[in-house]
């Protein structure tokens, strides 16, 4: 799966982003391993014979196999953010939080008071009047 993530990963950036090649892009594989498998015991499934890789796992891990999605999604969570969290710059994130909030209370504010502000807006000539279209329901009635 590891394998696959890459090369779909370069197959969606390569003509996006100029100039990156696959040493530049790290796949870091979080989830799912034997230690986790072991803590927290989803259930198995019998490994694909028909997969061509079947031979090596079976000699490695036997003929049980376990999906990712078997994890609870809290847990599944939990272990993205333990290795995200190394990786933010903690100050940065909270401002950037501020300014989402910030953004967030404004669009509230709009919300709150649209026919007010489309008035204030249209008295001023800042915008057009808004024109009133008749509702098809009624012309079929």
């Amino acid at each position: 799966m590891t394998r696959d993530i890459r090369d779909r990963l370069m197959e969606f950036i390569s003509g996006d982003i100029p100039g990156v090649n696959e040493d530049d892009v790290e796949i870091k594989r979080i989830a799912l391993n034997m230690d986790q498998i072991d803590e927290y015991g989803p259930p198995p499934n019998p490994a694909k014979e028909t997969d061509s890789r079947f031979a090596g796992y079976m000699e490695l891990y036997g003929e049980e196999s376990w999906e990712l999605d078997a994890l609870e999604p809290r847990i599944l969570v939990e272990l993205i953010r333990d290795e995200i969290r190394p990786l933010i710059d903690e100050e940065l994130w909270q401002a950037r939080r501020k300014l989402t909030a910030a953004g967030q209370a404004t669009l509230q504010g709009v919300r709150d008071n649209y026919t007010e502000i489309i008035d204030y807006l249209t008295n001023r000539n800042l915008i057009p009047e808004p024109e009133l279209v008749e509702d098809e329901d009624e012309d079929a009635e």
